[in-house]
């Protein structure tokens, strides 16, 4: 007899719910404490083992939480765990634009593979110029292949748009040539793209200029100054491998040539790194807003 997928009426998923939220409600038979920044909530050890592989694998040691049923949790606020556990006890949508981030951090480190799922869902229907270079950052930390690949799609519709922008002007060259090589790039013209091309290159002409004529003794100077130097030099290596009319490429090469050889000497860019190291103050982004 063949085998099949059990069917789950609307009516009884939500009683089951509703049901669970009451049970919480009541605080009753809550046998596990969670403890985060100096404050302790109680909960049921079945709910969070059943919805979190975290919660899962330490009921199933013989760690000294399984023990002791209780648990210290870092890097998550606790506003941030009370609205992860209402949603898992009563179903209610627990993402903003103004969260999102921060609870698909949270529900990572808890390993909540369904509210992973719905982050990711949220965060790629609301990709936009104000959002996606977060997006892509937390992308990049959390490993999702999905949204990075959603947030360079983006980049490629929007490249009329997106081009007039300083975000644009402060791509690095692996980022610009992925777009301009790439055949999903949405251009009226060609002629655009070379000149976007140009107008991103004369952008790191201006802050070479612009930190050397700055204050030379700071080390943040000396490192915009490699930065920007290099930016240049790789442009005109992979310049011509992009979908711009060949006939322009030279044009490209000759400009970024040019801004290698006058804008900065060897000398000033010997000088400028040679600056005494000053002390920094310890500040890695917590994970990932959290970072």
């Amino acid at each position: 007899m063949a085998s099949h997928e059990p069917i789950y009426p609307t009516n009884i998923s939500q009683g089951i719910v509703k049901c669970l939220n009451t049970f919480r409600t009541r605080h009753e038979d809550e046998d596990f404490e969670v403890n985060i920044e100096g404050e302790t909530i109680r909960c049921h050890s079945f709910m969070l083992a059943s919805c979190s592989e975290f919660f899962g694998g330490l009921f199933r040691s013989n760690m000294k939480e399984k023990l002791e049923m209780k648990v210290d949790l870092k890097n998550i606020p606790m506003k941030t765990f009370q609205l992860i556990l209402q949603t898992l006890y009563s179903g209610c949508e627990l993402l903003t634009k103004d969260n999102v981030l921060e609870v698909w951090s949270a529900v990572h480190q808890l390993q909540i593979h369904f509210l992973i799922q719905h982050c990711e869902d949220f965060v790629l229907n609301n990709i936009s110029l104000d959002t996606f270079e977060a997006y892509k950052r937390y992308a990049s930390f959390l490993q999702s292949e999905k949204i990075s690949e959603g947030v360079f799609n983006y980049k490629l519709e929007n490249f009329m748009t997106l081009r007039k922008t300083e975000i644009f002007l402060r791509l690095d060259y692996k980022e610009l040539l992925e777009l301009i090589e790439s055949d999903g790039l949405v251009v009226t013209s060609e002629d655009l793209v070379l000149q976007s091309v140009f107008e991103w290159i004369n952008f790191g002409k201006a802050c070479i200029s612009a930190v050397v004529n700055d204050n030379a003794t700071k080390l943040t100077s000396s490192t915009e100054v490699i930065t920007h130097s290099s930016k240049m030099a790789y442009s005109s290596q992979g310049i011509e491998n992009n979908n711009v009319s060949s006939e322009n490429v030279n044009e490209v090469k000759e400009v970024t040539d040019k801004s290698n050889s006058n804008d900065i000497s060897q000398d000033s860019l010997t000088k400028t790194t040679q600056t005494p190291p000053v002390d920094q103050k310890e500040g890695a982004p917590s994970a990932p807003s959290q970072y």
